[in-house]
């Protein structure tokens, strides 16, 4: 698992002083992704309940900080806070700068604390990012658990027992993945095309991850786009 101790000093105040004190509610909106995955499995009636290690839960939320701040330290520049389309967003920054007594990002010294604070506190990484590294983190630490069940008393089935494979709960750490990256984008599963939805499951399951791909591939562009005849 990973912790604190791991990493570099400034990344571990940084992450100290603006990110864990957001823990809780990344941790609260993941949680409500499997409980309705639970409840999904629940209804239909598919001989099997979920469990989640929430040990796990929470090192994926961690992880997802920390790449959020290697990212925001190895890549934004002034270059990308002014070109922030986001008119809120923008709003903050100028509003940020005012504060500092800056009249432009250019002569703030990347090093400077009032870069750092306008960095790792006004500003977040767009969704696509944001979606991708809580998959990253999912698909490496499988939080949830298939428990088969037999009867109504809920009795663990006896070994040894074949049990009829089910795509959704043999893939389910890998929905849970997709789940979680549709929300944060703000999109409904039934917006996603039934093949590409297949093919990032197949991806999440087989394939290594690669965070470029998918930055690229997590995105409202690639996800809901018409499928070309």
């Amino acid at each position: 698992m990973i912790s604190l101790g791991s990493v570099s000093k400034r990344t571990k105040t940084l992450y100290e002083r603006f990110y864990a004190d957001r823990e809780a509610q990344r941790f609260s909106t993941l949680y409500q992704v499997f409980e309705k995955l639970a409840s999904y499995v629940e209804a239909s009636n598919l001989g099997a309940r979920l469990e989640v290690d929430y040990m796990c839960l929470a090192e994926i939320v961690r992880s997802y900080f920390l790449d959020t701040i290697r990212y925001k330290e190895y890549h934004f520049d002034a270059k990308d806070l002014k070109s922030i389309s986001n008119e809120a967003l923008a709003q903050e920054v100028a509003a940020t700068l005012q504060r500092f007594g800056v009249d432009s990002i250019d002569k703030l010294d990347p090093l400077s604390p009032e870069w750092t604070e306008l960095v790792h506190n006004s500003v977040n990484i767009n969704a696509s990012k944001v979606a991708a590294y809580t998959a990253k983190w999912i698909l490496k630490y499988k939080p949830i658990s298939v428990i088969m069940v037999s009867g109504e008393q809920g009795v663990k089935a006896s070994l040894p027992q074949v049990v009829k494979p089910h795509p959704f709960l043999t893939n389910i750490n890998e929905e849970f993945a997709l789940h979680c990256a549709l929300l944060v984008l703000g999109i409904k599963a039934e917006q996603v095309p039934q093949k590409k939805i297949d093919e990032l499951i197949y991806c999440f399951r087989f394939r290594d991850f690669d965070e470029l791909s998918y930055f690229m591939i997590l995105s409202e562009d690639y996800l809901v786009q018409d499928e070309e005849c």
